[in-house]
Order: C-alpha cells, then structure tokens, then sequence
C-alpha cells in the first residue's frame, strides 16, 4: 500500500494559479479559480477498475454525457471530508443534465463499503453527492489519477475535471480552507492528537470552509454547468 498523502493550506496547487488559456476560453479564461487547474495530459484511470454505486457495479467509461468535477476522496483525508460539504451545496446548486459533481473513494484505509462511505459523507453535510467507491480498500484510482509529478507521489485532495467524453482534462490538487483558531483548555498541551481533535470538531460542525466555497469558485462552476466548457 502507498503512504497516503494529504495536501492542504498554502501547500496546495491552488496557492500559485496557472494560466488558463490551454483549457479554457471566453468567460472561464478570465475566472481566477479556473486557473487553479492544471492540463492533464497522458492522465487515464485503468480501464479494468472495479467501482461500485447504488445500483451495482460501474466502470470508468460510463462517466459520459455530461461534465463533472471529480472528487477522489478518502475518510482518512480531513481536508477532503471538508470540501466535500462545499463540493455538495453546488451539487444542489448546479447539478443536472449537462453536470454533475461526483464524489469517488479510493484508497480507503478502513476498507469501508458503501452505506459506511454514504454516512460519512452524510456525517459531514454532504450526503446529497453521487457516490462511487473503489470497494475493499482499491487504491487504483488513487495511484493513478492523483498522482503528483510536482511530488513525485499521489495526493489527496484531487479534483478531475472531466468532459462528456469521460476524459480526464485537468487536475486540482489541495484543499486550502479557512479555519477558525484552535483554542486549547487550561492546562492542555498542544499534543497532535489534541489539534486534531478539535479541528475534526471544527470541521463536523461546518466551521471550516474551503476555496471552493469562493465566488469565483460558484462562478466557476455555474460556467460548467450552463455548458461553457465541455
């Protein structure tokens, strides 16, 4: 099994913007957030991965017919759990015939199945997602699709951008979020698992918001939605 790797705050790919003219033009050529993705060239998902839904089996090439931002996620990864609820109010916002934000876990460490991976999106105000999992813990999509040549390993978060064909077009690595001061009880120590406690209850409790929760983000995908890029 690979070490799993989350990628979050200014590390993340969004903390210096690329140029969006190779992937978009007219309206999202001047969206800020836009260029926060990078051309993903030569990036394919194994054509064999098994994938699972509600109703049953699914293979990567049904991914047709409409654009989607792909999140890959993992419930080890806090940073993706906490976009996850951004990511699901503008599912309610803009998903429909011609787009859709699909939520996809891989490289789960407690192997969980569907009904666990659906309550913990639920548990973090996300349940309304559409929801494929890599089963028993299949860690495929991880390795191939969030993979970073920047470093040289995947990563978590990363968001696809994928067109009605079911190619891969871009990538987005890192949550960056806003989060509020970790207050500390007299006397505690300021011990890893102590901070991460409290910014696990930070984050269940919808304190914490991430960039996809900007307006140039909602503007964004609005242009997704209504067919400006496909």
């Amino acid at each position: 099994m690979h070490r799993r790797t989350v990628l979050a705050g200014a590390l993340a790919s969004l903390a210096a913007p690329a140029a969006a003219a190779p992937l978009f033009d007219g309206k999202l050529a001047q969206n800020r957030f836009a260029g926060f993705f990078r051309p993903a060239s030569g990036v394919e998902p194994p054509g064999d991965v098994a994938l699972l839904d509600r109703a049953g089996r699914r293979r990567w090439d049904e991914l047709t017919g409409k654009s989607r931002l792909v999140t890959l996620w993992a419930e080890w990864c806090a940073p993706c759990l906490a976009e996850a609820r951004d990511f699901a109010h503008l599912q309610r916002r803009y998903g429909g015939e011609r787009f859709e934000v699909l939520a996809i876990l891989t490289s789960s460490f407690r192997k969980l199945d569907l009904p666990q991976a659906q309550a913990a999106l639920t548990k973090v105000k996300a349940g309304n997602l559409p929801l494929w999992i890599e089963p028993d813990g299949g860690d495929r999509l991880y390795r191939s699709l969030a993979h970073w040549d920047r470093v040289g390993k995947p990563v978590l978060p990363c968001t696809l951008l994928v067109d009605a064909r079911g190619e891969v077009r871009a990538r987005m690595f890192g949550a960056p979020s806003r989060t509020p001061p970790v207050r500390l009880k007299p006397g505690e120590k300021a011990s890893a698992k102590a901070l991460s406690d409290l910014q696990k209850k930070a984050l269940e409790s919808g304190q914490v918001t991430t960039a996809w929760a900007w307006p140039e983000a909602d503007a964004f995908v609005r242009a997704l939605a209504t067919g400006a890029w496909s």
